[in-house]
């Protein structure tokens, strides 16, 4: 049985099952989804507000209370998260906040990281990411700065054995349980996640880990590096990028 917080809330949700009874503990849980959307908030563009994505994330939490039991052996919180997050994706999915362009260049960047990543055997500083490119430094941090709501954590990034997919957000800050099944292919994966993270230079593993370990904000972390918030927030999006890009490598190594 999983420990929970707001137990008593849970027990009359439970014994009754309808709105009336999950209003309390959406009203519980409110402080947690505006954490997931704060957090969420680095990959937004500037012209995204966060509160107008507030109430898709409350249909994503009253969604989990709906679905979760205490015999699923999990925290709450580790199953409302996924929920929460792809609620507040599949809305900047439909509202459509990348333009066409915008796709277009970030699949030109993958492709260009992956290719210089297969030429030199190690990835590309931005600079030289910009010279392939054909752009400016300035044109290079508008196309990362627009297109970071999909330079998310929350996209697959190695297809498993089977029906599932795994994603670098569940690796990197891994709180769930998997299977005796997934044991093995979990721990190869992390491995060689481990060896990407190892090629991200000492300033781009220290953000990684000051972020999804310390769970220090963006503007603390810049205040670290003395950098402004905004430029923290396009390292974040280029790091994740340069991940992407290794992990596939890796991918496509274990389909030879």
């Amino acid at each position: 049985m999983a420990e929970l917080e707001y137990k008593d809330l849970w027990e009359l949700f439970w014994s009754e099952r309808n709105p009336e009874t999950a209003g309390p503990l959406i009203r519980a849980y409110m402080p947690f989804v505006h954490n997931i959307l704060s957090r969420m908030a680095i990959n937004l563009p500037s012209h995204v507000q966060t509160d107008d994505l507030l109430q898709c994330a409350v249909v994503g939490l009253y969604s989990s209370i709906e679905r979760f039991e205490s015999k699923q052996g999990i925290k709450f919180e580790t199953f409302a998260t996924k929920r929460i997050r792809g609620a507040i994706l599949d809305e900047l999915r439909h509202s459509d906040y990348l333009t066409r362009t915008g796709r277009t260049w970030l699949r030109k960047i993958e492709e260009a990281m992956q290719a210089w990543s297969s030429k030199h055997g190690q990835l590309p500083e931005e600079n030289e990411l910009a010279d392939v490119l054909g752009v400016s430094m300035a044109e290079l941090e508008a196309i990362i700065e627009s297109a970071q709501p999909w330079i998310s954590l929350d996209q697959a990034v190695v297809s498993s054995k089977g029906d599932h997919d795994v994603f670098l957000k569940d690796i990197i800050a891994d709180t769930t349980s998997p299977g005796p099944d997934q044991v093995v292919e979990r721990e190869d994966i992390q491995k060689h996640l481990r060896s990407a993270f190892r090629a991200l230079a000492v300033r781009e593993q220290k953000i990684m880990y000051l972020y999804y370990f310390e769970e220090l904000r963006l503007a603390e972390i810049a205040v670290l590096f003395d950098l402004t918030e905004a430029r923290v927030c396009q390292l974040h999006a280029i790091i994740l990028l340069k991940l992407k890009t290794l992990m596939n490598e890796y991918l496509i190594g274990r389909r030879k």
